[in-house]
Parts: structure tokens; C-alpha cells; sequence
């Protein structure tokens, strides 16, 4: 069980968390590392409900509605989401230029990857943004537009940029805590007719390509994430 809880933002509507990777956002695995949602309901004493899932060797934002008041979920949306991603080498677009990727992806089960699928697979599509280049990578700001499987992960690797330490999906070698160098840094939510509120997640891993990005990041995160007119809130109302 999870003995420190990150929580970034809290309304009666909904908590935000940052998740470290390696721990499972949800799972019925009772063996270490502990799901983050079983980990939150006991640290909060209260019932919780996934609303947003990341993979467990992403790190970053995770959203969780409240069971109170009942169904409030029905009344969600997300607006938008942003990521952080290094990926291996580097793309043609220049620092600040951008580049939408659409695809058709299928889920394998079998070996739990997503699978390009051009007859039977779902419409997949994210845009890009070259942020820094380093020598041998490339932090990106990504940002999906469907939510399908993997996404961000395949169709990146699809054009030859595969997400560091991402073996699974063509990375050369894997991170030492079989992390991947993706970070869940935003995302935008509404509730019915109230103001649209921007919730952000700072906390990168603490790693030696990351802390070169960090730069880049501290000067100017709320243009990195999104240039909408949003309000911004990292709250807590427990």
C-alpha cells in the first residue's frame, strides 16, 4: 500500500493525483505495487471511482471522480490533455513546429499491445510539438485527441520515434525501473456549465534526461500545456 498519496487537486466533484511510474492505476493484483485507486479510497477513507487511466510505467496526473454526489461523472468532460514524451531521435519539424498523426489501431489482447489495423481498427489521432532537442531525443509535447490504447505509444513508434525506455512498442533499450519517459502534465475538465479548470501535474521523475527538459518546462509550463483561456487550479477541498 501506497504510504505517501500526492494529491494535486480535490473538489467535491473529483481528486486529482500524481502517479509514480511503476505503480498500477487500477488492478486486482493483491501483490506489490498497490493500485492507485485502491491506495487513494483507503488514504481518503472514502469510496473513489477511476476516471482516467494511465499506464503503469507512465508517470504523471490521474483523475478520480467522487462518489458524491451520485453520478456526478454523467455531467464530465474532458476538454483536452496534454503529455510530455522523450522519444528516441529526432523528428523533421524544428523546435515550435507541430505535426498531427492519424491512424487506425486495434487492441491485441492477447499481447496486450495496440496494433495498427487499418480494416478493423478505431480512428486514432494526436498532434506533436517539438519542445527541445537533445542529442539523441527529443521532448515533445503531445496531445491526443482520442483516447484509444496505447495511442500515444504506438503512433509515435508507427513513425519512428518510439518513447524512451518503451521496448515494447521499438525502444532500443529498457530504463533501469522498466519506467517510460511519459508524463501525464495536464489536463482541462469541465462540469456541466461551470468554467472549464486546468488541473497540471509538475512532478517529472527525477532522472537525468528529465531534469535536462525541466528548463524548458519551468519557463513557460502553461504554454507548453495549452494556450486556451482556462482557468488554472491545483486545489484541495477534502
Amino acid at each position: 500500500m501506497l504510504t505517501k498519496i500526492e494529491l494535486l487537486y480535490a473538489d467535491k466533484y473529483c481528486i486529482a493525483v500524481h502517479k509514480h511510474p511503476g505503480i498500477p492505476c487500477q488492478t486486482q493484483n493483491l501483490k506489490p505495487p498497490y493500485p492507485l485507486d485502491q491506495s487513494l479510497g483507503n488514504y481518503l477513507n472514502e469510496s473513489v471511482k477511476i476516471w482516467t487511466r494511465i499506464d503503469q510505467p507512465v508517470s504523471g496526473l490521474v483523475l478520480f471522480y467522487r462518489e458524491n454526489p451520485k453520478k456526478s461523472f454523467l455531467h464530465f468532460k474532458i476538454k483536452s490533455k496534454t503529455y510530455l514524451g522523450l522519444v528516441e531521435g529526432h523528428p523533421p519539424q524544428e523546435v515550435g513546429q507541430s505535426q498531427t498523426l492519424v491512424s487506425s489501431l486495434r487492441r491485441d489482447g492477447k499481447r496486450n499491445k495496440s496494433i495498427p489495423d487499418p480494416e478493423h481498427g478505431k480512428r486514432a489521432e494526436l498532434s506533436y510539438t517539438v519542445l527541445k532537442k537533445l542529442d539523441r531525443y527529443t521532448l515533445l509535447k503531445i496531445r491526443p485527441d482520442t483516447g484509444r490504447f496505447h495511442q500515444i505509444r504506438q503512433q509515435l513508434a508507427q513513425v519512428g520515434f518510439p518513447i524512451k525506455g518503451d521496448v515494447k512498442y521499438g525502444a532500443r533499450r529498457k530504463n533501469r525501473d522498466r519506467s517510460i519517459h511519459l508524463h501525464a502534465l495536464e489536463y482541462v475538465i469541465q462540469y456541466q456549465d461551470e468554467p472549464p479548470v486546468r488541473i497540471f501535474d509538475h512532478a517529472l521523475p527525477d532522472d537525468n534526461l528529465w531534469n535536462l527538459a525541466k528548463s524548458q518546462i519551468k519557463s513557460g509550463v502553461a504554454a507548453i500545456a495549452n494556450s486556451d483561456n482556462y482557468t488554472t487550479k491545483n486545489d484541495l477541498h477534502l
